[in-house]
């Protein structure tokens, strides 16, 4: 069969979806490139990469034409309202081709997709569904055979539940050759050794919560150095392990470092609370440079309401050892998580305060982007479908003052420790803190103009509200 695989834009007529955090060319979706190498020997695959830019509509609508099946892998909701656009002028012009979408996103939203026009949703992971699924429709069985899918038929969505989870030794590495390196200029090349999380936060997307399941050593160095061999398109000099937490099997990691002969110059994801000197000591020989952090939050109630499990005790002392080791967090904070109110906010902000000068620009601060009552309901995610673009549902969720001065905050915390003096950094921090919502609202239209690269503008969002 003909097989058009997709990773689509998070743009909308070239705009950003969200406003204050754009993730363009951080690094290619692996979804794509892996199912490609499954299925390329019995099939006829093309890939089509728009992580980067706007989606050609016309483009992909000729080669869905030309197709049987025709893939979207969505990680977020952000990539939604362009994908579904190119959905819907499919259905106008009565393209025959089976639309499938995978990834996150269309996993946590298969039924509400089916309803909104799409044949067949990959739940979960898609090694063995789709795979199956293909062989299914060239035999002209019936679906409800495959494991691992949502699909429509005439008024009804079907729900076959999880396929199995694939050995993860035996997923294809990707084909770094067929993706467009040079042209998207991505600041990383990805790799990944393991899949899931054994952690529960209520805020994380990482699939599955609860299960944690990994590359054997020796596979996972085979991995980081296939990704390696390309680092040299990336604007990055080290590779980004996609893992949720790369730290969270010490024998693992000392496996990993016995066999490992040269490092290979890496950046992950990880919990504090696998830190420790000697699990460290095999990640600098492993090759680990740079390790993300997620702090979220200084309030202990918001930890606790949130489901993760962090001693602040302890905190600074587990940066000092990866710091010794010659290992860089990256601490990342969230303003404005469910049951946030001001003073849980300006913990936070006072927390970023004390350690701005120490990390500088290691630090990034993002706004939770829908409340917590709404989140997870069906009718949630309908509303938001039914605007033009993600950032106007944004924005019509941000219906208080509170949501706006925590947007406004989230922007000009991340602006000032990347444009000034680390003194003149604390001391503007300061100045929010004891600011009004109006006031930082105003501050962050004042100071627009110099925001970093992947922050977009914000004046359009704020200025009636100056006036107002």
């Amino acid at each position: 069969m003909k097989i058009t695989l997709i990773t689509p834009s998070p743009l909308s007529d070239g705009e950003w979806n969200i406003p204050y955090l754009d993730l363009r060319g951080l690094y290619p979706s692996l979804g794509v490139p892996i199912l490609r190498e499954l299925i390329k020997d019995r099939h006829d695959v093309q890939m089509m990469f728009y992580d980067h830019i706007v989606n050609d509509d016309d483009q992909i609508v000729r080669e869905a034409a030309k197709s049987d099946i025709t893939g979207f892998s969505l990680i977020s909701f952000f990539q939604y309202p362009a994908t579904r656009k190119i959905i819907r002028r499919l259905h106008q012009e009565e393209v025959d081709t089976t639309i499938v979408l995978g990834g996150l996103f269309s996993t946590y939203h298969a039924r509400y997709i089916c309803e909104d026009g799409v044949d067949v949703i990959m739940n979960g992971e898609g090694e063995v569904a789709f795979p199956q699924f293909l062989r299914t429709i060239e035999n002209e069985k019936p679906l409800e055979s495959v494991s691992g899918i949502t699909f429509r038929r005439e008024d009804a969505v079907i729900d076959t539940g999880r396929a199995p989870l694939a050995d993860l030794d035996t997923v294809p590495f990707p084909s770094y050759d067929d993706l467009p390196l040079e042209e998207a200029g991505y600041k990383y090349i990805p790799c990944e050794t393991s899949r899931g999380c054994y952690n529960n936060c209520s805020f994380c997307g990482i699939f599955p919560h609860g299960n944690w399941r990994a590359y054997s050593p020796e596979r996972a160095i085979q991995s980081m150095k296939h990704a390696y061999e390309y680092v040299r398109y990336a604007q990055a000099p080290h590779i980004f392990l996609t893992d949720s937490n790369f730290f969270v099997d010490a024998q693992r990691i000392k496996q990993m470092a016995d066999l490992m002969e040269d490092e290979v110059p890496s950046y992950c994801p990880t919990r504090v609370d696998h830190v420790n000197r000697e699990t460290v000591k095999y990640l600098k020989k492993i090759g680990i440079k740079e390790a993300f952090v997620g702090v979220e939050s200084a309030s202990e109630s918001t930890l606790i309401t949130i489901r993760k499990r962090l001693d602040h005790m302890v905190l600074e002392k587990k940066f000092e050892i990866l710091l010794e080791n010659g290992i860089v967090p990256r601490l990342s904070f969230i303003i404005g998580l469910p049951g946030e109110d001001t003073e849980s906010v300006i913990s936070t902000v006072k927390y970023i305060v004390r350690v701005i000068e120490q990390f500088k620009d290691n630090i990034n601060v993002v706004l939770f982007p829908c409340r917590q009552d709404l989140a997870t309901s069906a009718s949630e995610f309908k509303w938001y479908t039914s605007l033009e673009t993600a950032s106007n549902a944004l924005m019509s969720d941000h219906d208080n003052a509170l949501r706006k001065w925590m947007l406004a905050l989230v922007y000009l915390v991340n602006t000032y420790h990347n444009t000034l003096h680390p003194d003149e950094q604390i001391q503007k921090i300061h100045q929010l803190i004891k600011s009004s919502p109006r006031e930082t609202i105003t501050q962050a239209i004042q100071y627009d103009g110099k925001q970093r690269p992947w922050l977009g503008g914000f004046s359009r969002y704020f200025q009636s509200l100056s006036e107002g």
